[in-house]
């Protein structure tokens, strides 16, 4: 939990690493976490999430699945729309299945391959860093 200060929060640098206990999904997390910043919403403009996942998670661990990650990134990016001053927004997954994501694959989910759909959410946003994917205005 961050402790609320009268000076505004611009910069945060946020990491979770999801255990072997059942816990809520990590796009249930993700869009809690956002949320708990709704005290900073009008000053933010730089947020990173870090998510590592411990390697013996169980079989009832939800992670993020590449087959819904479309509709998953639409939701965050919806989120980030309540940040008007954000610039420059990265989520780290580290979870093997997002570092080898084909080409064509990446070009098909607009989220990984096509800035203006979040600076349509985020009108002052610079850069989007998605899983190692780098989206920004040049």
């Amino acid at each position: 939990m961050l402790a609320m200060s009268s000076a505004p929060l611009e910069r945060l640098c946020d990491s979770i690493l999801f255990g072997t206990r059942a816990v809520p999904s990590e796009l249930s997390f993700v869009l809690e976490r956002l949320s708990s910043l709704e005290f900073c919403q009008d000053s933010l403009s730089q947020y990173s999430l870090n998510v590592f996942l411990n390697s013996h998670r169980g079989p009832r661990a939800q992670t993020f699945s590449v087959t819904d990650l479309s509709e998953q990134l639409a939701t965050i990016r919806g989120a980030l729309s309540k940040f008007p001053e954000m610039k420059k927004f990265n989520l780290t997954h580290m979870n093997e299945r997002f570092r080898n994501l084909s080409f064509g694959y990446r070009k098909s989910i607009p989220e990984l391959s096509q800035f203006q759909v979040w600076k349509e959410s985020c009108p002052k946003l610079e850069e989007v860093s998605i899983i190692g994917i780098i989206l920004n205005e040049r």
